[in-house]
């Protein structure tokens, strides 16, 4: 990070905080190498194990999307129903085909949001509302820069969010 001309690590306007970087030379990993895939894991690791209890500073607007992984699953299962009753009384081939298909992705997505609600998931959401993480929420291979054989840089930061850490491995 580069100081701001006052010195600080973050710059201010309004209720949003950033930061300033040198320019980052290097190359994306390539997913089918391994020693990028291990390092672009590793990477994703670090950058969660370095947000443990960030606390960004004060009067700044507050990101987080703790607890809220349910409701995502239900506002998507909603939109996979109204779709479906869209397509209804069309007759081109998109839409019989999603008619064709829709009913199973969406018992399966029902499925998936029983599970995740009767898991171990709102005790994971309380135990990081006391040491928070941040997520990423876009990690992928565009958004690091490799720097070296055994060095990897996470950017575009516009998305990051209390959340859970495992929300990046979508």
């Amino acid at each position: 990070i580069t100081l701001s001309l006052k010195g600080e690590l973050f710059l201010t306007h309004g209720n949003r905080v950033g930061f300033l970087t040198d320019w980052i030379d290097g190359r994306r990993p390539v997913r089918e190498v391994e020693e990028d895939w291990r390092l672009y894991i590793r990477t994703l690791y670090e950058f969660h194990r370095a947000s443990e209890n960030f606390r960004p500073p004060a009067g700044v607007r507050i990101k987080s999307k703790l607890g809220g992984w349910p409701l995502d699953y239900k506002t998507k299962i909603g939109n996979l129903r109204h779709w479906y009753q869209e397509a209804e009384g069309r007759t081109d081939s998109y839409f019989r085909l999603y008619r064709e298909i829709i009913p199973a992705v969406i018992r399966q997505a029902e499925s998936l949001y029983e599970q995740l609600v009767r898991s171990h998931y709102w005790s994971w959401v309380q135990e990081l509302a006391v040491n928070p993480t941040l997520c990423h929420s876009d990690y992928g291979e565009t958004n690091t820069i490799m720097t070296g054989p055994d060095s990897m840089r996470v950017i575009d930061l516009d998305t990051v969010t209390y959340d859970l850490p495992i929300r990046d491995l979508r």
